[in-house]
């Protein structure tokens, strides 16, 4: 089993070698699919993650698993290296539950391996990674917003009339980039979940209502725009280009599938990025075969 909050009181065993201080990466994921594509997502990203990574899953609170696909989801690896929200939400496309069971997996985390996580990355479930390393560029980067996230763009006119939106963008500047594949250091996770919490409690506000079915997109703006306004990306230079982990292949359309070629490139390190999307969610297509081809362990 995973460490979790019951093992806290040995956990020195239950960290192994990890070390004392912050320096491990951590993975969310959040998903809705079934049991068999969970167990595929968390065994492509454990393939191609370093020892010390750990992975929290958010599962979709109209999802019904039995108790073993649960197990089987956190002895995905071997074991103690996947913890389960214990929080779930119900998941819609484009609101803000996205971006919020995410936060419920950086709280987990925190709370199964305290002070392990120096950052921590989004993954979308139909994304999957084609190479590793990319802990060690997260650690270099620190962030993966850049100069280029600061833009005006017209998805801004309907996701700043939120007052959540405006209680972030203190300094007046926006940023709108998408979430996939993007880092923060785990402090600014923190700090931001704490803000919005802090916002929540204020009267007449309600989490389903103002946060989960916020529309458009949340996870595109308010965590980038909070960062950019009042975390390390409003203090430190930018650098020119943001630098998420996944590639999207959007000059296919934004309903088309990644190419066999960006999945080629990306692998081989053609690209910058480690990860791509959309990947179908189904085990036995063509183009999961193929990323599966490419990051099985090589025979000893």
């Amino acid at each position: 089993a995973g460490c979790n909050s019951r093992a806290r009181a040995s956990r020195a065993a239950c960290m192994g070698a990890l070390p004392a201080a912050r320096g491990g990466v951590c993975l969310s994921i959040v998903s809705y699919e079934r049991a068999e594509w969970i167990r595929a997502l968390l065994t492509n990203a454990l393939a191609l993650a370093e020892p010390s990574t750990r992975i929290g899953l958010h599962l979709n609170a109209r999802s019904p698993f039995a108790a073993s696909e649960l197990a089987s989801f956190e002895a995905a690896g071997g074991g103690g290296r996947v913890t389960l929200s214990p929080v779930r939400v119900t998941v819609e496309r484009s609101r803000g539950s996205i971006l919020y069971a995410h936060l419920l997996n950086f709280r987990q985390l925190e709370a199964a391996w305290p002070l392990h996580c120096s950052h921590g990355v989004l993954q979308a479930s139909n994304s999957m990674w084609v190479r590793p390393g990319w802990e060690a560029a997260v650690r270099t980067a620190g962030f993966s917003l850049g100069q280029d996230a600061v833009r005006w763009a017209p998805p801004l006119e309907v996701a700043a009339a939120h007052p959540f939106y405006r209680n972030v963008t203190t300094r007046g500047r926006h940023s709108w980039t998408y979430h996939e594949g993007s880092f923060y250091p785990m402090n600014e996770l923190q700090a931001f979940r704490a803000r919005l919490d802090a916002w929540l409690t204020a009267p007449g506000r309600e989490l389903q209502r103002d946060v989960l079915q916020a529309f458009p997109f949340p996870e595109e703006f308010w965590l980038q725009n909070y960062v950019l306004n009042e975390g390390r990306g409003g203090r430190l230079a930018l650098p020119v280009r943001t630098r998420q982990l996944c590639l999207r292949d959007d000059a296919r359309g934004e309903t088309q599938l990644v190419s066999p070629a960006m999945v080629d490139a990306t692998a081989s390190g053609a690209t910058e990025y480690f990860a791509v999307k959309r990947v179908p969610r189904l085990v036995d297509h063509p183009i999961v075969r193929r990323i599966a081809q490419l990051t099985r362990p090589a025979a000893p």
